[in-house]
């Protein structure tokens, strides 16, 4: 929510427009019809991996995806903080972290 706010903000576009995606993916997010409650994708990182991959639109006509690397591509302060917690939910369930005391 407050990745969008300020993206609309810094885009000059009105929060309704940020609002409407974040509707829309939140709605999806709820769905149980849809595939990741079958898989059993219900924790964080695998619902910030779907909301990743979400066809869902807004900010004028665009997807989350798009509007994330616009952020990570213009490298705003403002959107930084929001975008390393969404991006580092997403790294946590496909990348496997190291222990600290070796393989």
């Amino acid at each position: 929510k407050e990745f969008l706010k300020e993206y609309c903000k810094l885009r000059r576009l009105s929060p309704e427009q940020g609002t409407l995606l974040l509707t829309a993916v939140r709605m999806e997010a709820n769905d149980k019809s849809k595939d990741w409650f079958m898989e059993g994708l219900t924790d964080v990182t695998g619902m910030a991996q779907r909301l990743w991959s979400s066809t869902c639109r807004g900010c004028p006509n665009i997807e989350l995806c798009t509007i994330i690397n616009d952020a990570l591509r213009t490298d705003e302060p403002a959107l930084m903080r929001p975008l390393a917690i969404f991006t580092r939910t997403i790294n946590a369930g496909l990348i496997p972290r190291r222990s600290l005391a070796g393989p």
